[in-house]
């Protein structure tokens, strides 16, 4: 299987092959008005996925920021059949933050 090259875009409703979406009329229309720049792409749903094996998370314990890898997907509504599709997706990274391990302090003690 070949591997995509990020961002995946999907221009087509995948059930009736209808271009426009929801959030796309609006862009286009606020676009032309000048509110809104080419590199920003409108969605009525977003969802970001950090892609990291939780189990694996605190080996990592000595080290204050931790950089994982992210998946953002980007889901919008055909304006003919209203199927909700994926129009992007993105792969990044971002970073977490190591709190360290405590032992929460004995309550009662005496």
């Amino acid at each position: 299987m070949a591997k995509e090259k990020y961002p995946l875009t999907f221009k087509k409703c995948p059930a009736c092959g209808h271009e426009e979406t929801v959030a796309g009329q609006v862009a286009t229309e606020e676009h032309a008005k000048g509110r809104m720049g080419d590199d920003f792409h409108p969605c009525l749903m977003e969802s970001t996925m950090v892609i990291a094996d939780p189990r694996k998370l605190p080996l990592l314990r000595n080290v204050p920021m931790v950089k994982v890898p992210v998946v953002r997907i980007m889901l919008d509504v055909c304006t003919k059949c209203g199927c909700v599709y994926c129009i992007r997706a993105e792969r990044g990274e971002t970073s977490l933050m190591q709190t360290p391990h405590r032992q929460p302090p004995f309550i009662g003690r005496g």
